[in-house]
């Protein structure tokens, strides 16, 4: 402890020089913490360059010229700088546009030497460095500094010394040649400075001179539209202030005559005021209109002409004069946009039945009355009128536009009168559309269960039993492409209409070939055939007993009877070896016919009348048919479609709708149907039914009608 006092008595019994020889010979010597103690006590009062040398060199504890230098540089570059102005203000300038530009009230002087208000100032550290650079030369003339260094041999020392009075030789330079250039710049800047400043002072000056006519003139207007005592002596002091600028003058004395003519005017609008109060509306009417010839702008006599005029002697009931004006109620239609399209589209995807229950007819089923009568329209377009009566109105206007704080309150009331008609409007619609909403929802669910109810009816009902043709060998080819299953095809008709003409043809032909191989037996056995013949005819004559009939032998085919014959006649032909000629089988034919009894003959003859019979009616049944059929099926619905094209051309669309969905697969009606919707929604819309269109066109899908229904 005693050692550290002695050091410091003896450092401050030592002058700056002797302590920094003794450093560097602590730093030649490599005794960096007693050279680092003796340089920390120099730069409590001393900046010196060699010292912030010794410094680096302590902490760096070596003596390599670039690294040291290098160090120096960062720690102790650049140094404090201060700011220095460049140019000084052009009072000469300056004073000129104080004279030229000056504007009383509007651009005083104070104000125009703000526009020449310029920043020439600039940093500069070339006063630092030139102290820093004196101090170094006066330590560096200290020989013994050198001398002792050489002494000791610290040569890269001495090569320190002379490179740190290099670099601040540099640095000194450098900051000459830039506060140079600053300066330069700066004043270079200042000369285009002061153009602009002039030039923007000119603007301000033109300004000031309009602003100063601009407020001339609305004095002027004021005084052409004032009407009261006060405001005419506020006037007097306003265009004082003015001096001799214009024609203020003659407008102080106008405004004196003004006042003095307010007596005779106040007057006559006490007069009116009076008679207005004991309601002699006529009377008072008049005054009001002599004081108005005195002064047009005096509130009092427009707003008293006002009240004569409508027979009123007091604003309350003026107001409730307005407000009754419209109280009559009128309603209109509206429509509530509350449709749940949504849910109507995802019902009729779910629960379609092809060809028996469409989605077409889902929707329709929730047709719903979105209706409901509104009367906010009209309360708006009240409001608007009683606007446009209070505005037309010249001696309510007048007050307007003289800005009478009663005719401005009175407006205000009577707007909001009609403002609670417009919430009462919209709070009763508000309520309507809730229960419409309810409704609405209700019937949705009720619809809901029809639907599905009817849907599940239709999957679970059973289809009458499909009666076929007992006899058609064929089965009736499908066609894909119908457009229905219970569609008729006609081809197949007349295939099953001609498979049963054939029938009854081969069951003739078969009878006939029966009763033909019946009489051969009898052709070879005559004797057999009489007394059968008799017994016949015993038995026709006898009494008719009641048995059950005898089950009658089967039918053989015509085929086969053809082929027994021609076996017969095959063996006849080889025993007899005789060709038999055309005229003996015509005269066979004819022997077999006389011997056959008169009861066959017309049993044959009754046989062929039926058959003929029959074929007509057959014929005739299918030729009617097939007539009634076309008819219905194409004749028909071409008709219907030629009507419901007319209509359309006729813009009787709601016709032609309906029509073309009867229609409903008939060639393009299903479309038509839709076109027929959609071109009413186009005529509802140009003729301003706005709320009609969009209803018809919210269930369409048809051409652009969604996008004309965002529109």
């Amino acid at each position: 402890m005693s050692d550290i006092r002695n050091k410091t008595i003896d450092y401050l019994s030592a002058d700056v020089n002797e302590l920094i020889d003794r450093a560097f010979d602590h730093l030649s010597a490599s005794e960096y913490r007693l050279a680092k103690s003796i340089l920390d006590f120099i730069l409590i009062d001393h900046e010196n360059p060699v010292v912030y040398l010794g410094e680096v060199i302590c902490e760096e504890e070596s003596t390599d010229p670039d690294k040291i230098m290098s160090e120096y540089e960062k720690k102790y570059f650049p140094t404090a700088s201060e700011t220095l102005e460049a140019v000084e203000p052009d009072r000469k300038k300056i004073q000129y546009a104080e004279t030229k530009y000056y504007v009383e009230g509007k651009l005083e002087r104070e104000e125009i030497d703000s526009f020449f208000d310029f920043d020439g100032s600039y940093e500069s550290s070339l006063s630092s460095l030139k102290l820093l650079k004196d101090e170094l030369s006066d330590t560096l003339a200290n020989k013994r500094l050198i001398n002792n260094l050489k002494k000791r041999k610290a040569d890269d020392i001495v090569v320190l010394l002379n490179k740190l009075t290099e670099l601040y030789q540099d640095k000194v330079a450098e900051a000459e040649n830039s506060d140079r250039e600053s300066i330069k710049n700066i004043q270079k800047d200042y000369v285009y400075f002061l153009q602009d400043a002039e030039e923007k002072l000119r603007k301000r000056y033109l300004r000031s001179s309009s602003k100063k006519s601009k407020e001339y003139l609305e004095l002027t207007d004021q005084y052409d539209l004032t009407n009261k005592i006060e405001d005419y002596q506020e006037l007097i002091e306003k265009f004082r202030e003015y001096g001799n600028y214009r024609n203020a003058p003659r407008y102080v004395d106008l405004c004196k005559e003004k006042i003095d003519g307010f007596n005779s005017l106040d007057a006559k609008i006490k007069v009116g005021e009076v008679a207005l109060s004991s309601n002699l509306y006529a009377m008072a009417k008049k005054c009001f209109e002599e004081a108005l010839e005195i002064n047009e702008n005096s509130t009092k006599a427009n707003m008293g002409y006002l009240m004569a005029s409508l027979e009123v002697n007091n604003k309350t009931d003026l107001i409730r004069h307005y407000i009754d004006m419209f109280d009559d109620n009128k309603y209109e239609k509206k429509y509530a946009e509350i449709e749940d399209q949504e849910h109507i589209n995802n019902i009729a995807k779910k629960y379609k039945v092809k060809n028996r229950f469409s989605p077409e007819q889902i929707k329709n089923a929730y047709t719903f009355d979105f209706s409901y009568d509104s009367c906010l329209d009209y309360r708006l377009k009240q409001k608007e009128s009683i606007r446009n009566v209070l505005l037309t109105n010249d001696y309510f206007r007048k007050l307007i536009d003289l800005n009478d704080k009663d005719a401005v309150s009175i407006i205000k009331k009577i707007e909001y009168a009609y403002d609670m008609k417009i919430s009462d409007a919209q709070n009763e619609d508000r309520d309507t559309l809730s229960e419409l909403t309810k409704k609405y929802k209700e019937f949705l669910e009720s619809t809901d269960e029809k639907v599905i109810a009817f849907h599940d009816e239709l999957l679970h009902k059973k289809r009458p039993k499909e009666v076929k043709p007992k006899e058609v060998k064929k089965p009736r080819p499908v066609n894909k492409e119908k457009k229905k299953e219970d569609e008729i095809d006609f081809d197949s008709f007349v295939r099953t209409l001609k498979s049963k003409v054939d029938k009854a043809i081969t069951i003739e032909e078969t009878d006939e070939d029966e009763e033909i191989e019946e009489e051969k037996p009898r052709k070879e056995n005559s004797i057999e055939f009489i007394p059968l013949r008799k017994k016949k005819a015993k038995e026709e004559t006898a009494p008719v007993k009641k048995e059950k009939p005898k089950k009658q032998e089967t039918v053989k085919p015509k085929q086969e009877i053809v082929k027994k014959e021609t076996i017969k006649e095959v063996s006849k032909k080889q025993e007899d070896k005789k060709e038999i000629k055309p005229v003996e089988a015509e005269k066979k034919t004819e022997e077999v016919k006389a011997k056959q009894p008169k009861k066959i003959v017309e049993q044959e003859s009754e046989k062929e009348g039926s058959f003929m019979v029959m074929m007509i009616l057959i014929i005739v049944l299918a030729l009617g048919t097939v007539g009634y059929v076309g008819y219905t099926r194409y004749f028909v619905p071409m008709r219907k479609y030629d009507s419901a094209i007319k209509l359309l051309e006729e813009k009787q669309y709601d016709e032609a709708n309906l029509i073309f969905r009867e229609l409903d697969d008939y060639s393009d009606s299903a479309e038509k149907a839709q076109e027929a919707l959609y071109l009413k929604a186009m005529d509802l819309y140009d003729s301003g039914k706005k709320v009609d269109a969009i209803n018809t066109l919210r269930n369409l899908d048809y051409s652009d009608s969604k996008e004309k229904l965002q529109e």
